[in-house]
């Protein structure tokens, strides 16, 4: 819904919330594409992210666990793949089980 009222920003943040709750459920792959399609929007849009997105799992150790998990050509190929999906692709994506 908030990508059909296009608040691009409400659907990054939106985006990092579902990162992060993959991340949890340590669906590392969909984690790190998820996020890379976060940042991506993120700059596309020119505005930093929430304070409060990157506290949601401690943002950093978050990323790094997920590269750690993955590997850093898993991690890094899931992250570019992430931000090379449209934003429709990516909110299917996100949501699907």
């Amino acid at each position: 819904m908030v990508n059909s009222l296009g608040d691009q920003r409400g659907v990054a943040e939106t985006l990092n919330f579902l990162a992060a709750a993959s991340a949890g459920a340590r669906l590392d792959t969909r984690a790190a594409t998820i996020f890379g399609a976060a940042a991506a929007l993120f700059e596309t849009v020119r505005i930093a992210p929430c304070p409060a997105d990157h506290d949601l799992c401690r943002y950093s150790g978050c990323i790094a666990r997920l590269r750690a998990s993955l590997g850093d050509g898993a991690f890094e190929e899931a992250w570019r793949h992430g931000r090379a999906l449209s934003v429709d692709a990516v909110v299917r994506f996100a949501l699907q089980d």
